[in-house]
């Protein structure tokens, strides 16, 4: 997992075994659903609620260790056969294509310098499956998980992109 955080929200499995370090920390588990649960955009709000904003609060979010052990995840065990079938394959098919910007993740083109473009008001779920359907097949699975409505959903969509956009936004004034 990366320490430092600017706008992409991703959670490699190392498949490579590097070896990590102060900017990039190894998860150890037996789980297979860890690493698909945390790239969730769920997780990417908590990640945002929880990480440092080292250099008062201008630029990346940092997320240290004992940060990690704050952060709320959704039990593994809470899902069904199917459920894990589908976040395993989702998961794959995420793992073989670039992640992008939350935004342009989420269905917003590609942000311009001061974020103008970027109205978290304006989104709807259809553009963020329009954008990803892998992601959104991966959130569709833990929100049902969590019992989410759809309204909830979108919520936790347009924090994101107000909480990422407003970190970044505040970074270019200072």
């Amino acid at each position: 997992m990366y320490k430092i955080r600017r706008d992409k929200h991703a959670v490699p499995k190392n498949t490579s075994n590097a070896v990590g370090d102060d900017a990039l920390y190894e998860i150890h588990t037996t789980n297979e659903l860890i690493i698909p649960i945390l790239n969730c955009t769920l997780l990417a709000l908590f990640f945002e609620q929880h990480g440092r904003l080292p250099g008062g609060g201008s630029g990346p979010t940092a997320i240290m260790v004992s940060d990690t052990k704050r952060l709320l995840v959704p039990n593994p065990n809470a899902f069904n056969s199917l459920q894990i079938e589908c976040l395993l394959n989702v998961f794959s098919s995420m793992e073989k294509r670039k992640i992008c910007s939350i935004f342009e993740e989420l269905g917003y083109p590609k942000p311009s310098k001061d974020y103008s473009n970027i109205d978290p008001n304006a989104l709807t779920l259809e553009q963020v499956k329009q954008a990803s359907p892998d992601r959104y097949e991966l959130d569709s699975v833990i929100f049902d998980v969590l019992g989410l409505t759809d309204e909830e959903r979108l919520m936790v969509y347009r924090a994101v992109v107000q909480l990422v956009k407003d970190r970044l936004v505040k970074a270019k004034s200072v």
